[in-house]
C-alpha cells in the first residue's frame, strides 16, 4: 500500500510539472496501453463448495459427462466394458468403432468422448476408496434384470448427454475464437495491424501482449521524423492514428533538441533523438523508456480487462481533445480559424486571433508562437468514417470481451441440464438397486405429496389416541384390581352408595315438580270460578226474569 502511495506521488510529481505539457494525456493513454496489454481473460466455474477452484467449461462439462458415463457403464454389456478396458487393442475411438470394436455402441462418440468413457470405466473397476464408496451407494453389481430395465433409459439420457456436451464444446470453441480476435484487436490498437497480423497467431492468451522487439516492429517510419508522422493523423501504417504507441510518442517528443520534458520530468531521456536515420529504433527506445513509466502508475497494478474499463479509459482520452491550448497572440477571430478546428486535435497546441493551430513541433522552442504544437491534428479521420484505429480496435476488443461473456452463459446452461441429467440417472440407478420400502419411501418424499393412504393414517390418528387412552386406562385399573383385590370391594360399595343417593335425589325433585305442578292447576281453577261468578252476577242484573234459565254455576263443579 505504501508503496503504491510513493510511486502515485513520484508520477503525479513528475506530471504536474510546468513544462509537462502533455502530461494529463500521456497518464490517460497510459492506462489504456496497460488494459490492452493484459491476458486475455478465460471465463471459468467455481469447483467445490469454498470457490476457490476454478476449471473452464470444458473441464465442467468433461467432469459432468465422466461422471454420466460411470452410472451408464453399471448397465453396460461386457463387450463394451471390454473394450474400454483393452487400450492396446483399443488405443482411440477409432479402433472401438472398427470390425472388432462394436460399431453400433460408439457409431456417435468422439475421441474426447471416448477418452471421458475409459476414465468412467477405469475409477468404476479400480479399488480406492471413492470407487468403494461408489459401488456401496448403488449396490453394486445389479442384476441382469435390472440391467435390462434400466439400458433403453439410460440409452435416452447417455444420447441427451452427448447433445449437451457436443454444445458446450462448441461454445467452448468460440470463447476460444474470440478470445484470439480479442487479442488481435488489442495488438492492432497498441501497435498497428502489420504487428497484430504477424503477432496474433502465436500470441499466447495467457501472457501480456508481445512487444515490439527491434525498430521494424514499431510503427514508425525508418526514415520518417517526428513531423512527418505526426502533425496529421492517417489511417496508413505507421502514422499518427494508426496505433496508440505511435501516437503516445509523438505527444512525448518534439522530434529533437527540446521536449525530453513533454510527458514526465524524470524516467525519460530520448524524447529528443528521435530524428535524422534509424528513427524508428529511436523511438522504440523511447517507448520502452514511456512503458516503464506507465508500468508504475497505480491504475497499472493488478488491472482486469473489462468492456467498462476500456470504455472508460477511452473516453477519458477524448476528453483531451482541444482543451490542451496556448493563447499567443489572442483567441482566434478569423473565420479560417474557428474554435471547431481545435477540437480535433489532441496534445498541447497554440491557438491565435488569425492562424489555425498546427501540431508542428520543429523548432518548437516555447509554446509562444502560432501554428505550433506537440500535438495530433484527427480532422482526417473524426470527420470520415475511418476513425482513430487504436479507438475502433478498442471498440472491437469491448465487443469480444461481450462475445466471449455470452457464449460462456450458452455453455453455463449446457452444463446445468448434464447435470440435471447425471442426477437422473444417479436416482434412477439408486432407486432400482434399494429396498422396496425405501424405494417407498424417496417417492413419496420425491413427490412432495401424502398418499392416500398416509392421509387415511392422519385422519384415523386421533381416534386411535383415545381408543388407546381408554384402553390404556382400562388396563391400569384392571392391573390394580389385581394387585389388591380388597380395593375392589370397596369401590363397588361406594359406588352402591352413589347409586342410592342419585335415586332418592331423583324422587325428590320428581315429587316436588308433581306438587308445584298441582298449585299452579289449583290456582288456575280459582280464577276460571271467580270469572263465572262474576259473569253471572252480570247477567242476573240483567235479565232477572230468566235466572231460572240460567246453568248452574261453574262453582258448584267438581275441581280437576
Amino acid at each position: 500500500m505504501f508503496l503504491q502511495l510513493a510511486i502515485s506521488l513520484i508520477i503525479a510529481k513528475s506530471f504536474v510539472h510546468c513544462a509537462n505539457k502533455n502530461a494529463k494525456e500521456f497518464r490517460d493513454m497510459c492506462a489504456l496501453y496497460v488494459l490492452l496489454k493484459q491476458t486475455v481473460p478465460e471465463p471459468t466455474l467455481a469447483t467445490g463448495g469454498d470457490g476457490e477452484g476454478r476449471r473452464t467449461a470444458m473441464q465442467a462439462i468433461q467432469a459432468v459427462f465422466t461422471d454420466v458415463m460411470e452410472i451408464n457403464l453399471t448397465v453396460a454389456e461386457d463387450t463394451v466394458i471390454n473394450i474400454l478396458a483393452d487400450d492396446k487393442t483399443f488405443p482411440t475411438v477409432a479402433e472401438a468403432k472398427g470390425t472388432k470394436g462394436d460399431k453400433e455402441y460408439f457409431h456417435d462418440i468422439k475421441e474426447e468422448q471416448f477418452k471421458c468413457m475409459r476414465e468412467a470405466n477405469k475409477r468404476l473397476s479400480s479399488n480406492n476408496k471413492a470407487s468403494e464408496k461408489f459401488k456401496t451407494t448403488y449396490r453394486l453389481p445389479i442384476s441382469p434384470q435390472r440391467k435390462n430395465k434400466l439400458r433403453p433409459v439410460f440409452y435416452h439420457l447417455v444420447t441427451e448427454a452427448l447433445r449437451t456436451y457436443d454444445t458446450v464444446q462448441q461454445a467452448y470453441i468460440t470463447i476460444q475464437q474470440h478470445r484470439r480476435q480479442l487479442r488481435k484487436a488489442a495488438l492492432t490498437a497498441l501497435f498497428g495491424k502489420k504487428f497484430a497480423d504477424s503477432k496474433t497467431a502465436n500470441s499466447d492468451l495467457q501472457a501480456v501482449a508481445d512487444e515490439p522487439a527491434t525498430g521494424d516492429d514499431f510503427p514508425w517510419g525508418a526514415s520518417a521524423a517526428r513531423d512527418a508522422t505526426c502533425t496529421t493523423a492517417t489511417a496508413d501504417q505507421d502514422k499518427a492514428g494508426g496505433a496508440l504507441a505511435t501516437d503516445m510518442v509523438c505527444l512525448c517528443t518534439s522530434g529533437s533538441g527540446s521536449g525530453e520534458d513533454l510527458c514526465a520530468t524524470t524516467g525519460i531521456s530520448k524524447a529528443g533523438n528521435v530524428h535524422t536515420s534509424g528513427v524508428n529504433a529511436k523511438a522504440l527506445q523511447l517507448w520502452q523508456e514511456m512503458t516503464k513509466l506507465c508500468d508504475k502508475l497505480p491504475e497499472a497494478q493488478a488491472p482486469t480487462i473489462s468492456p467498462g474499463r476500456l470504455a472508460a479509459a477511452a473516453t477519458a482520452i477524448t476528453a483531451n481533445f482541444g482543451t490542451n491550448y496556448f493563447v499567443a497572440t489572442g483567441m482566434p477571430t478569423g473565420t479560417t480559424n474557428k474554435p471547431e478546428s481545435q477540437r480535433k486535435i489532441l496534445g498541447a497546441h497554440v491557438i491565435a486571433n488569425s492562424n489555425p493551430p498546427s501540431c508542428t513541433g520543429a523548432s518548437l522552442g516555447a509554446f509562444g508562437a502560432a501554428q505550433k504544437g506537440v500535438c495530433i491534428e484527427y480532422a482526417g479521420l473524426v470527420e470520415t468514417s475511418k476513425g482513430i484505429v487504436w479507438l475502433t480496435q478498442t471498440s472491437e476488443a469491448s465487443k469480444q470481451l461481450n462475445d466471449i461473456a455470452q457464449a460462456f452463459a450458452d455453455a453455463q446452461r449446457s452444463i446445468s441440464a448434464a447435470e440435471s441429467i447425471r442426477n437422473k440417472m444417479q436416482t434412477m440407478l439408486l432407486t432400482s438397486t434399494a429396498p422396496e420400502e425405501t424405494v417407498k419411501q424417496m417417492k413419496e418424499a420425491g413427490t412432495g405429496q401424502d398418499t392416500l393412504e398416509r392421509q387415511n393414517k392422519c385422519k384415523m390418528l386421533p381416534i386411535k389416541q383415545r381408543k388407546d387412552a381408554r384402553l390404556s386406562t382400562a388396563t391400569s385399573t384392571t392391573k390394580k384390581r389385581n394387585a389388591n383385590p380388597n380395593q375392589d370391594r370397596k369401590y363397588s360399595s361406594r359406588n352402591n352408595r352413589r347409586r342410592n343417593i342419585r335415586k332418592k335425589r331423583s324422587a325428590q325433585i320428581s315429587l316436588l315438580n308433581r306438587n308445584a305442578k298441582l298449585q299452579w292447576v289449583r290456582s288456575q281453577q280459582k280464577e276460571i270460578n271467580s270469572m263465572d261468578g262474576l259473569i253471572l252476577l252480570m247477567l242476573l242484573e240483567r235479565f232477572p226474569s230468566r235466572s231460572a234459565a240460567l246453568p248452574v254455576s261453574s262453582s258448584k263443579r267438581k275441581p280437576l
